[in-house]
């Protein structure tokens, strides 16, 4: 059995866990306390961060040792109890981490290997180390062509960057347009970013050529709408893949997860890289364009440079798909498969593990603890 631990914030963890399962061809359960995955067993975790909303929390970081363990938090005792209670029930012997420092530490100190997916971005603090120093492994979803930022060990495999979209066929269904002309996607994930309405509808006013879809929140306008251009707010879409194929350009955050959908859709793409810890989507932006997949912006265009912006990226559409190739090709899910399996190998003397259909489907019942919410 594999444990897989993801983390809350956004939604790109969980669908790295998506991607992955059905090439495994041993169970796999899926922990955290945000949004379960589809098609796998899942241990509800109680959330890290019951304080009061504007609670001070008492040495989070443990003097700088640590990312998040704040003296007296009640959820890191109950997810602790969760998880242990859980590798005593189960025998598991393997927990890919996607991504907490904390987890990799209580997951070792319980006796279980772990496999660490690791991020881009500026990740030599004490914290980081500490954790990647414990891993068997380090799980890194992009291609080592890119370069090696956030990943810097011997132990280190670069799958290249994979997405539930990988392995889908056919035209998915997505939202309708009865626009004649070419269509821009704006797809902001769940992570939180910093792009308004006010600043869309001045785009699309500069671009009246083209009708603009969203998908994701925009929040209330900073100012007053400049113009009538086309925009189609969608909201919250539980897969976009519809929407990626449909559109002449993609916008949006640079994000692991919307960048592999990105690159699986094979679609011109300007990434728009929001503040995240450890610099991590910008960094991520420029090993895209180091190979060549994606223009950068790092502030929002201003509307004159919208229609030429979106023009020369449009042109660039016949080529798009051999671009991305640079970043993934279709198989990463399947090198980061083969990767667990030879960890597990590897930590479980005299185990075999036999190739054959995916054990993940049944959803098996899984041992939780009585502390656990979900």
């Amino acid at each position: 059995m594999i444990g897989w631990y993801v983390h809350d914030h956004g939604s790109g963890h969980r669908r790295r866990l998506e991607a992955v399962a059905p090439h495994l061809p041993v169970p796999v359960v899926g922990m955290g306390s945000g949004v379960p995955a589809d098609g796998v067993a899942w241990l509800p975790l109680p959330t890290d961060a019951t304080g009061r909303p504007g609670a001070a929390a008492v040495d989070p970081t443990a003097g700088g040792a640590l990312h998040w363990a704040p003296l007296g938090e009640a959820g890191m005792l109950g997810r602790a109890q969760a998880v242990a209670q859980w590798v005593r029930d189960t025998g598991c012997r393997l927990l890919v981490v996607d991504v907490s420092v904390e987890m990799l530490l209580l997951a070792r100190l319980l006796g279980v290997a772990t496999v660490a997916v690791v991020q881009p971005g500026v990740r030599d603090d004490t914290a980081h180390r500490l954790g990647y120093d414990t891993a068997a492994t380090l799980l890194a979803p992009w291609p080592e062509a890119a370069g090696v930022s956030g990943a810097r060990s011997e132990r280190t495999a670069w799958t290249g960057a994979f997405s539930r979209d990988d392995a889908a066929t056919g035209a998915a269904v997505g939202p309708a347009c009865d626009h004649d002309g070419p269509c821009v996607a704006l797809v902001l994930g769940a992570g939180g970013h910093r792009i308004d309405r006010g600043q869309v509808a001045a785009a699309a006013a500069a671009t009246p050529g083209w009708c603009w879809h969203v998908a994701g929140d925009l929040g209330p306008a900073a100012g007053p709408a400049a113009g009538t251009g086309r925009v189609v707010e969608h909201g919250t879409l539980p897969d976009v893949r519809g929407l990626l194929q449909h559109a002449s350009v993609v916008v949006g955050p640079s994000g692991g997860g919307l960048v592999a959908e990105v690159a699986a859709a094979g679609r011109p793409f300007l990434a728009l890289p929001q503040p995240r810890p450890f610099d991590e989507q910008h960094e991520l932006a420029r090993l895209l364009a180091r190979l060549g997949c994606a223009e950068v912006a790092t502030t929002w265009p201003s509307p004159p440079e919208w229609a030429g912006l979106l023009t020369r990226l449009a042109a660039g559409s016949p080529t798009a798909p051999g671009r991305w190739a640079r970043w993934s090709d279709g198989h990463g899910a399947e090198r980061a498969a083969a990767l667990l399996l030879r960890t597990l190998r590897a930590v479980t003397p005299g185990a075999t593990v036999t190739p054959g259909a995916s054990a993940v489907a049944r959803r098996p019942e899984v041992p939780v603890s009585s502390g656990a919410t979900r």
